[in-house]
């Protein structure tokens, strides 16, 4: 039946229409004061931030963006390549995919529309995963758990309030307390760009800011990218001027 084939592919390539910004992500958004591009760009990230954490962490990122932002438009022509760039790779490093981001994603209702338009109203989902408790314990294979495990991704779901707190025990783990280094240090990184930026380090300022996509990957994969990112960034600042190392070992 290549009908019903082209018919099912043409539904999965359908894009929902992004949701309309609740009022804080709007006014978070218009207090940029962004052009189209930019402005696109943070329509996207403010909201998943909210999601990830709360509205002061989305009120963390608009603010360092917007640092840049100004800092650009006192350069000729006003560029907005910097910000663009921080925009980007800033929502990155802080929409870091741990167990409780792992567990909003599995659960958020436009997948599960997804989902109900491929498969049918009541689709059975598996999901195979590998539960960092388990890894500390030298279990190698993803685990296949099912539709019995959702009480617990919603549990994990609404523990988010106590990542980085004492109470989260994910956090002790190589990867996670990596994740959080790396995103101070380039937070750091970012703020003395803005302090410093000139035309003449505006280029090298873009390029050190997009470094962070770099970081990919889980787990080992992702510590060892980790460490080329370190090499470059290190190398790249030190080029500037900017005494602020950063080690993965």
């Amino acid at each position: 039946q290549p009908g019903a084939v082209e018919q099912a592919l043409k539904q999965n390539r359908t894009v929902a229409a992004a949701p309309p910004l609740a009022p804080f992500a709007r006014a978070l958004v218009d207090s940029v004061g962004a052009g189209a591009e930019l402005r696109a760009v943070l329509e996207l990230r403010v909201p998943e931030l909210i999601a990830f954490q709360d509205e002061d962490y989305a009120r963390r990122y608009v603010r360092q963006v917007a640092a840049v932002l100004r800092a650009e438009s006192d350069l000729p022509g006003s560029p907005c390549a910097l910000a663009l760039a921080v925009a980007r790779n800033l929502y990155k490093l802080m929409a870091f995919k741990d167990e409780y981001e792992v567990a909003r994603l599995l659960l958020d209702d436009a997948e599960k529309a997804r989902l109900a338009r491929t498969f049918g109203d009541r689709p059975r989902v598996t999901w195979h995963l590998h539960p960092t408790f388990l890894r500390s314990l030298g279990f190698r294979q993803k685990v296949k758990l099912g539709p019995w495990f959702a009480p617990a991704l919603k549990l994990l779901r609404a523990a988010k309030v106590i990542r980085g707190t004492a109470l989260d025990v994910f956090a002790r783990t190589e990867v996670r307390r990596l994740e959080r280094r790396l995103l101070a240090h380039y937070e750091a990184v970012v703020q003395q760009l803005a302090t410093r930026l000139t035309v003449g380090s505006h280029d090298n300022a873009v390029r050190i800011a997009a470094l962070p996509d770099m970081v990919r990957g889980y787990e080992d994969v992702k510590l060892r990218n980790a460490r080329g990112y370190a090499s470059e960034i290190n190398r790249e600042t030190a080029a500037l001027g900017l005494q602020l190392p950063l080690a993965v070992a």
